[in-house]
Formats: structure tokens, C-alpha cells, sequence
């Protein structure tokens, strides 16, 4: 079975033909191809890249900030963490309130 991967890169379409893998050029900037990842390069240019108030040394202070400490509109004003811990509290919570013994 062949994996599906897609890249902003032409040296892809030759890279490892014989692996089974099926590479396909997307064209930078073009978000009707490839909305999501799109969406994340926008999102670091804006927020790492090009943000005059608050300068990174690394981009591991800015992953820890995106996903531990801003909110997010999409999650209801939640951190990733926060609506993560939600999720799998109220998993928790189905599961013991089914009843279901043995745990």
C-alpha cells in the first residue's frame, strides 16, 4: 500500500521512487490545494516570524506558548492543553459511569 504525502518542494517528485511512496507537488500559497497546512505556515509567519512584540529565541518557546499558554478561538478560548484534559476527563467520566467493572 502506498503512502500519500504532499510537499512544496519539486526535488520530492523524484525523491525515493522505488519506496512505493506517492509524492505530489503543491504549489506554494496555493490554499485550495493544501488549506491546512496553508493555514499553519500563516500562523507561524504571523506569530513567530513576523510578531514585533514578543521575539523567540527558538522555536520551542513558541510551541510551548501555542499549545500550553494561548488560547484559542476554535477550542472556545481553551489552550490545546486545557481542551486535551477536558477531553479525556469526560472520557474518563463516560467510562466510569457506565458502569463497567474492573477498572
Amino acid at each position: 500500500m502506498s503512502k500519500v504525502s504532499a510537499s512544496n518542494s519539486i526535488s520530492s517528485l523524484f525523491a525515493f521512487p522505488l519506496s512505493g511512496d506517492v509524492r505530489i507537488l503543491t504549489f506554494k500559497k496555493s490554499p485550495w490545494w493544501n488549506s491546512n497546512v496553508e493555514r499553519v505556515h500563516k500562523t507561524i509567519d504571523d506569530e513567530y516570524y513576523l510578531n514585533s512584540y514578543k521575539v523567540w529565541s527558538n522555536i520551542y518557546q513558541w510551541l510551548h506558548y501555542y499549545n500550553f499558554e494561548r488560547i484559542h478561538l476554535l477550542l472556545n478560548g481553551l489552550t490545546p492543553k486545557e481542551k486535551l484534559f477536558q477531553s479525556v476527563t469526560s472520557d474518563c467520566q463516560l467510562y466510569i459511569s457506565s458502569g463497567i467493572s474492573g477498572i
